[in-house]
């Protein structure tokens, strides 16, 4: 079975002191900054939280001789900043792919050990017929929890399953194979794909011949 390790970040934003909050933007900024290599599809971006760090600040200052309208204008910074610094940990999360060694480098900490994610077992009932005109195979197996969708790999029985067509679709049942070599050996296999495109157990192997 396949098994991810989740990493879930400890932020505890709403609870920092206004100064505080500023101070840690300030550390993950940095953090990022050194290493930046190991989060490269980061979203928000780097640059988006340089941004919303530079404005809470500067609505932060304003509040020390403003007026009401600028603590309320704080607030909505302070809101945003912390928005973008959830939004960036839970990225950081994903990208280390259950791996607290990188996911540290973020400077964020982790709120628990990683726990696993729910597994994707093979599909069940999986079976495979010939289809109703020349060229066409049908395939048919049971929904797995934790797949919202379905890859169905298939190829000519001599060649390596790595060169074999990949079709994915998204509700288990009947799936119909077209455009195949007639009176050719397939084998075939199918297997769910979860959140995040993580991928399941592969079904077992089924061969027919086409007609």
């Amino acid at each position: 079975m396949i098994v991810v390790d989740i990493i879930i970040p400890k932020l505890g934003l709403s609870r920092k002191s206004d100064n505080d909050l500023l101070g840690f933007a300030g550390h993950i900024e940095m953090q990022l900054t050194l290493n930046s290599e190991k989060f490269p599809a980061m979203s928000p971006t780097l640059a988006t939280l340089t941004t919303d760090k530079k404005a809470y600040q500067i609505a932060l200052e304003r509040t020390k001789n403003g007026t009401p309208g600028d603590t309320v204008a704080k607030n909505q910074q302070r809101k945003k900043l912390e928005n973008t610094l959830a939004l960036i940990a839970q990225s950081c999360s994903s990208i280390s792919n259950g791996d607290p060694s990188i996911f540290l480098l973020s400077g964020f900490e982790i709120k628990s050990k990683p726990t696993p994610a729910a597994t994707i077992e093979a599909p069940k009932n999986f079976s495979v017929i010939l289809g109703p005109i020349p060229g066409t195979l049908m395939v048919n197996f049971k929904r797995v929890k934790h797949a919202y969708s379905y890859e169905v790999s298939y190829g000519l029985s001599t060649g390596s399953p790595d060169t074999w067509t990949n079709m994915v679709v998204t509700t288990a049942g009947k799936v119909m194979l077209n455009e195949l070599q007639s009176n050719i050996q397939y084998s075939l296999h199918v297997r769910g794909v979860g959140g995040r495109g993580k991928k399941g157990e592969w079904s077992d192997m089924l061969t027919i011949k086409s007609y």
